[in-house]
């Protein structure tokens, strides 16, 4: 019995033992589980940050891209009016002064064919006949 009794005590202290160890490890392992749910937490709130920020980027986007086109469109009109006053001014000054050079420069600003500039210069030279004999029969009735 004596065997009997040192062999039931090294039982008793091994299963001792493997409690301890089991027990160990099981604080082990829930020490690991909170601390992956920590990570897990920690992780989510850095996404739902994230998630705000690339929405408040996308806004951001949408309102740089709708001031970009007011911009160009302002950019345009100012491009648009210059042309006009342009235009305008090459007008007055070939109607002051019927110089055949202006019409060429209004022809070009306002890409008239040539087709279209040669009906132009039949137009202004026959008006000039008809002014020219309109003139000559004043100053004969005069």
């Amino acid at each position: 019995q004596g065997e009997s009794g040192a062999s039931r005590e090294e039982l008793q202290r091994l299963e001792t033992q493997y409690q301890r160890r089991e027990e160990e490890k099981e604080a082990f392992m829930e020490s690991e589980r909170e601390g992956y749910k920590a990570h897990v937490a920690s992780m989510r709130e850095q996404l739902s940050e994230a998630t705000g920020m690339w929405e408040r980027l996308e806004r951001q986007l949408a309102l740089v891209k709708e001031q970009m086109r007011e911009v160009q469109k302002q950019g345009e009109r100012a491009a648009i009016n210059h042309h006009v006053e342009y235009l305008k001014n090459i007008t007055v000054k070939y109607l002051e002064s019927s110089d055949p050079t202006l019409l060429r420069a209004l022809g070009t600003a306002l890409h008239i064919s040539p087709e279209e500039m040669v009906r132009i210069e039949r137009g202004q030279s026959s008006a000039q006949t008809g002014a020219a004999a309109a003139k000559m029969v004043t100053s004969w009735f005069g």
